[in-house]
């Protein structure tokens, strides 16, 4: 008798617990007048489809990047909901004067200084870079 055979001779009399396999919650249904409503992206922070990345270069304590790390706090949630799947890199680095990358498809690279900017001359010239191709 071979070792499956054997195997298979022992697993004849054995009992088998089983268990129930839960059922699924049912899908989430939405109200009608939700389901007509276009959804509306801010155009604000709106990525160009050639972008790759954003990557913010900054200081965590100098004068001149205190700017940059204020737009950072506040804008960064929003920039993220309007381009979910783009990755948006923050770089810090002691000394680092504040700059800006924007990586576009086919290794096309864009960047500009933000020193001594404030935050709305910040975002005016993070949405023209990246809106760029």
């Amino acid at each position: 008798m071979s070792y499956l055979d054997t195997t298979l001779t022992q697993l004849k009399g054995a009992s088998f617990q089983t268990f129930p396999i839960p059922k699924a919650p049912p899908p989430l249904s939405l109200p009608p007048a939700l389901l007509s409503r276009p959804i509306k992206m801010s155009a604000k922070f709106a990525f160009a489809k050639s972008l790759k990345e954003v990557r913010f270069l900054f200081c965590q304590t100098s004068e001149k990047s205190a700017a940059v790390r204020s737009f950072l706090t506040t804008q960064y949630p929003a920039i993220k909901k309007a381009n979910p799947n783009t990755p948006i890199l923050l770089r810090e680095a002691a000394g680092t004067l504040p700059k800006v990358y924007a990586r576009f498809e086919f290794g096309n690279e864009k960047s500009q200084s933000l020193e001594g900017l404030t935050d709305k001359q910040i975002e005016d010239t993070v949405s023209g870079l990246v809106s760029k191709a």
